[in-house]
């Protein structure tokens, strides 16, 4: 589907969660690193958020989410 619409942020969000819940971190850094260039970068803070959580970065997991939730 990304190759039939490259540039639809929701796309990339969804790969990287799935990377994310993975553990392949440097795959799932990229597409939503990708997907906050194509959209509103908030809207990938919950995924970011889940990914720092499960790597055990709690600060930086803490941040993602809090600026997320301030949002939504």
């Amino acid at each position: 589907m990304i190759e039939e619409q490259p540039g639809e942020q929701a796309l990339y969000i969804k790969r990287g969660g799935l990377y994310s819940h993975q553990s392949q971190w440097n795959k799932a850094l990229a597409d939503f690193t990708r997907a906050q260039s194509l959209g509103d970068p908030v809207r990938v803070g919950f995924e970011f958020g889940l990914m720092y959580y499960r790597m055990g970065e709690y600060p930086l997991a803490l941040k993602e989410l809090s600026r997320y939730l301030e949002l939504y």
